[in-house]
């Protein structure tokens, strides 16, 4: 998703990206960028991700009928870039392609997560059939890189304007061999963003 970036400025210069979507101030997008520099944490290096057009979202996000502070985004989005540098989600779509990541691809080979195709609103669909996986060759570190790597794979899939996918996850077959709390610790981590910071990640 290409990204534009937009000088600092005493107005809110305004940006409509596709018919019936919300404006985006791109001056407050700019200083978001700003402030997460500061921290040294860039958006910027990853453009294809930290869009103007997420960032924006994020720092409309509404709870409880109250719209969030600007730091409350500021801190989200801070999580956000710390996670990716934790689990180097910018790299692992490469190194599995270059078959550098066997973990990975040993996760993945009984075919069980996949993409494929997009619901009435353009959001990608994430398939999972749990009762699938391989419990022989099963590695929760492998699990967990499983999971960012399909989550990258998501986001190179989502169109300009698209920030969320969906999840069709089939029970059939699941037991309880197939429950493993610490790897379900771990995604929640993954989630949450609660897993970025290295050991002594959106509401």
């Amino acid at each position: 998703m290409p990204s534009s970036s937009a000088p600092m400025s005493s107005h809110a210069d305004l940006l409509t990206i596709a018919p019936g979507e919300s404006a985006i101030d791109l001056a407050a997008v700019a200083r978001m960028r700003a402030c997460l520099k500061e921290k040294g944490l860039d958006p910027d290096e990853e453009p294809q991700v930290f869009t103007d057009r997420y960032i924006h979202e994020v720092m409309e996000v509404i709870k409880e009928g109250k719209k969030r502070t600007f730091e409350y985004a500021l801190e989200k989005l801070a999580t956000c870039i710390r996670w990716r540098r934790h689990y180097g989600a910018d790299k692992i779509l490469e190194a599995v392609a270059n078959n550098q990541d066997q973990g990975v691809l040993r996760s993945l080979a009984p075919g069980h997560m996949f993409w494929s195709g997009e619901d009435a609103f353009g959001r990608p669909i994430l398939y999972a059939k749990p009762s699938l996986m391989d419990l022989a060759t099963f590695d929760r570190h492998d699990y967990e890189r499983a999971h960012v790597y399909l989550l990258e794979q998501g986001l190179r899939r989502m169109r300009p304007g698209v920030t969320s996918f969906v999840l069709v996850a089939d029970a059939t077959g699941f037991g309880i061999r197939h429950l493993n709390l610490a790897l379900m610790r771990s995604l929640l981590e993954l989630a949450t963003g609660e897993g970025a910071q290295p050991p002594s990640t959106h509401d």
